[in-house]
């Protein structure tokens, strides 16, 4: 039972932040430009305990983000193609018990879902897992990365965790990897978090 509740509670988190990426795709854009800054800006949420660095010029969405999923907390906004937003997000769930299925698609919306790879990094002092996909988001091909954060290290048992994502048109991700990159580098946690 409480392993079928941890199942649905992961499949909830995904849906609303990747079903969020779905509507935020499909909302009226701002003009070209608008408060795009020539530097990165630091973000930092002291509720939720950390910090992170936008990729440089891009824009910080905060507002947005909020509504598109309760864990969702702020999005970094790049480069638009069509309707769909190059982006850098950083989300905040639940791990159920027996930790979360990497190989399975995150939400309804990823369609032709495909791992490419999968790691154990570090970001700062923190240990990660990173896994690289593509998949088809609102008929584009994508191609994305999700690294996901924890304050123990340990993905198996119930615990927070952090998720930074990083989502791109397939034939524009290494372009913007290294931007993106960086951005994930630099999150860490806040003092009153550790």
């Amino acid at each position: 039972m409480k392993s079928s509740i941890a199942v649905i509670i992961i499949v909830v988190l995904f849906a609303a932040a990747f079903g969020g990426a779905y509507l935020y795709f499909n909302q009226p854009k701002t003009a070209p430009g608008t408060d795009i800054k020539p530097q990165a800006i630091e973000y930092v949420d002291a509720e939720r305990g950390y910090a992170i660095t936008s990729p440089v010029g891009w824009t910080r969405d905060i507002a947005t983000a909020r509504k598109l999923g309760e864990g969702l907390r702020v999005m970094f906004i790049g480069p638009q193609f069509g309707d769909f937003i190059t982006n850098v997000n950083v989300n905040q769930g639940f791990f159920g018990e027996g930790g979360i299925n990497w190989k399975s698609p995150p939400g309804p919306n990823f369609r032709n879902y495909k791992v490419v790879s999968y790691s154990n990094l570090t970001i700062g002092n923190l240990t990660a897992k990173e896994l690289v996909y593509t998949a088809d988001i609102n008929n584009y091909k994508s191609k994305g990365k999700f690294v996901y954060i924890t304050k123990s290290g340990n993905f198996t048992q119930s615990e927070n965790f952090y998720l930074i994502t990083y989502t791109a048109l397939e034939e524009n991700y290494e372009q913007f990897l290294p931007l993106a990159q960086t951005s994930m580098e630099s999150f860490r946690l806040l003092p009153s978090a550790v």
